[in-house]
């Protein structure tokens, strides 16, 4: 007996896949050893996120799990340039929320 019928429970296609789910892929996939793979899902979903521009807060959601998975692999460069531009785009835009996120975790 299969867990999934798709014919019952048909699957969006890859490009209807919500931010979320384009995010936590990457982090599986580094994961489960794909850097290379994962690296190139988060600047997908990143660049989803500028194209789309569906709310305020996707595109710092985005960079925020881009920051995350550049932390896991200890890569400061991509660390300190996703970072940036999630500092720069939110006080751009007032995201309060996504700004505060460092200070907090360092208290």
């Amino acid at each position: 007996m299969a867990v999934l019928d798709r014919n019952q429970w048909p699957l969006p296609r890859r490009d209807q896949w919500p931010l979320s789910s384009e995010c936590a892929l990457a982090h599986l996939e580094w994961a489960l050893g794909y850097r290379e793979a994962a690296f190139a899902r988060s600047a997908d979903a990143i660049a989803k996120a500028v194209r789309t521009r569906t709310d305020a807060n996707s595109l710092p959601y985005a960079l925020t799990w881009d920051t995350l998975l550049a932390a896991f692999d200890r890569n400061q460069e991509r660390i300190r340039a996703s970072a940036t531009r999630l500092l720069e785009y939110t006080r751009t835009t007032g995201g309060v929320f996504w700004v505060r996120i460092p200070r907090q975790s360092g208290q």
